[in-house]
């Protein structure tokens, strides 16, 4: 069989942005979110429903993005099935990854206070 190929630092930085980035995101995503219910400026039913789409769109986005460069160092036979595969292994890393994060996030920005 085919020897799989090294990671560039380009896919390096890909990677680690697209499996950190949903994670660093969230606690944004849900402020704004609030921030907006409770705000109600013009047409908040329609960014209560747009922030939550545009963030799984992202997550969702950064999984199959880094289970494609996972299935291009494999090689060309069969990648979209190992890409789909792959992003949806990231997708289930996801789970712990991204409250961790968005966690972590919150309570940085609780301890740091309004800049």
């Amino acid at each position: 069989p085919k020897r799989a190929r090294s990671l560039n630092p380009g896919e390096h930085f890909l990677l680690w942005a697209g499996l950190l980035l949903p994670g660093i995101i969230s606690p944004f995503a849900l402020i704004l979110w609030f921030g907006i219910g409770y705000g109600q400026p013009g047409m908040y039913e329609i960014w209560m429903v747009l922030i939550p789409v545009i963030w799984l769109a992202l997550l969702l986005g950064s999984c199959f993005l880094c289970g494609w460069i996972h299935a291009i160092k494999r090689g060309p036979e069969d990648r979209k099935r190992r890409a789909l595969k792959a992003g949806g292994l990231f997708l289930l890393g996801q789970l712990v990854i991204t409250p961790t994060l968005g966690f972590g996030c919150c309570a940085l920005l609780m301890t740091v206070g309004p800049l």
